[in-house]
């Protein structure tokens, strides 16, 4: 929990500082800009003709941490992608048998109760084999995870720049087609 808030606040350029006192009790502030214009990774590199391509792609998000999924969704809609977010995967394996048709899937491996984000990305992939799905983790720990488990998905670990998350967006497209070919 707090290595995730302060590694959030360090790559938004901010910090973190904690106050404990004995018998009255723990304040952890968090110091963020008031703007992200310094503090976003510069994605001018990436070739604009495919950060134009996802305008208007739809984008299912399944993070159960409010903190990340805003995060990850202004991200997104920074480049024009439009955003479902779902605290449960449960909500995104619903929509998708009832028929919704995302451009990408981006799910959190550990989820609170319930169905676990490479369970759903096992039943996405089985309901649409071409989507792209990216897992991502803060937890990647191959004793704990097992590295096997990812093969069939683009992995993004936490904390992670906007521009690790364009470059495996792609990298998930190309991924995505060749298993379906």
């Amino acid at each position: 929990g707090l290595s995730m808030v302060f590694s959030f606040a360090k790559l938004s350029n901010g910090g973190m500082e904690i106050i404990s006192e004995p018998d009255i009790g723990t304040t952890v502030n968090v110091f963020l800009p008031l703007t992200l214009e310094n503090s976003v990774v510069n994605t001018k590199n990436q070739n604009s003709k495919e950060l134009n391509g996802l305008v208007d792609k739809r984008v299912y998000l399944i993070e159960d941490n409010d903190m990340v999924a805003a995060s990850v969704v202004m991200m997104l809609e920074k480049r024009g992608m439009l955003v479902d977010h779902f605290a449960a995967s449960e909500d995104a394996l619903r929509k998708l048998e009832e028929g919704g048709r995302p451009d990408y899937i981006i799910t959190d491996v550990v989820l609170g109760a319930g169905m676990d984000g490479l369970s759903f990305a096992r039943q996405a992939r089985l309901l649409h084999p071409k989507v792209p799905i990216i897992v991502m983790s803060g937890f990647m720990d191959n004793e704990t995870i097992g590295v096997e488990n990812f093969l069939d998905f683009s992995v993004l670990r936490k904390p992670f720049r906007q521009a690790e998350l364009f470059s495996l967006i792609y990298q998930a497209s190309t991924k995505a087609a060749s298993l379906t070919s």
